[in-house]
């Protein structure tokens, strides 16, 4: 039996958020952090995985086990246009890491292209950072 599959996520994905329907049918687990970098990208963010440990922050994300038999990976692959068999062309690519506090090993969805600094987003919550805007 395989284990079973769970992803972070950090934008629209998110409770709340815009596309939050595409996770209908799998199981909220709470939210957690990883490692990385989050860019607003307009509308939606991007996280990118800085190997400079003192350049990374904590971003926050929403972790939900995906159901076995629906094939709701390969909706979220494309969703997030990540073609596994065409990574070059993909907008974003799915990546393990480790969540921060729960220690558990997620797949997240990582930018594939270029961020300019200035797009970071402080505090590294896309939801709370939406709030602010307002």
């Amino acid at each position: 039996m395989s284990s079973p599959v769970v992803v972070g996520v950090y934008g629209s994905l998110r409770r709340g958020a815009s596309a939050n329907g595409l996770l209908n049918g799998a199981k909220y687990l709470g939210s957690d952090k990883v490692k990385g970098n989050l860019f607003n990208l307009g509308a939606y963010p991007g996280l990118l995985l800085c190997r400079a440990e003192k350049m990374q922050k904590e971003v926050v994300v929403d972790l939900y086990q995906l159901p076995e038999e629906k094939g709701m990976l390969k909706t979220l692959d494309r969703y997030e246009s990540y073609f596994p068999d065409r990574e070059e062309e993909s907008l974003y690519t799915r990546k393990t890491v480790v969540t921060l506090e729960g220690c558990m090993k997620i797949y997240v969805y990582v930018y594939c292209g270029r961020c300019d600094a200035r797009w970071e987003v402080v505090p590294p919550d896309w939801i709370e950072f939406q709030q602010q805007k307002k």
